[in-house]
């Protein structure tokens, strides 16, 4: 597996596009775009986490939630890239409300995103066989 950076998104407009342009799958407590599944020569995963107000109004809850999803993404990000997929940018979404910070854990967090890696997957082995498909009726 070739070796990757991670670097966050900065700038609105990066953002926007990444939102815009990216595939968009969830869980009832994650979301996620991820933008270009085609390879690229680039090996940096721009990625951003949002945790809006809703879930907590405290900031020490929110920033808790953001670090637990960061330490996910850096620990688990290899299995959304599998064995031909290049990801430039992901955006994660926290959407579960949280009263404290100690109510939430790590493992919370891995079971979502395992969710939806094995979500991405099937969407990427449906894709897979559509065009094989196509290629075998020509």
């Amino acid at each position: 597996m070739p070796k990757f950076r991670l670097a966050t998104i900065k700038k609105q407009k990066r953002f926007q596009e990444v939102f815009t342009n990216g595939k968009k799958f969830s869980t009832s407590n994650l979301f996620i775009v991820i933008d270009d599944f085609s390879s690229t020569d680039n090996n940096t995963i721009e990625y951003a986490v949002i945790v809006s107000k809703k879930v907590s109004k405290r900031a020490v809850v929110r920033n808790r939630v953001k670090r637990l999803l960061r330490e996910c993404l850096r620990h688990y990000v290899h299995l959304l890239l599998g064995d031909r997929m290049q990801v430039k940018a992901i955006l994660l979404y926290w959407r579960m409300p949280v009263r404290h910070a100690k109510m939430i854990r790590l493992s919370d967090v891995i079971v979502e995103f395992i969710k939806l890696v094995e979500k991405i997957n099937r969407v990427k082995q449906i894709k897979h066989l559509d065009e094989e498909n196509i290629d075998n009726t020509d």
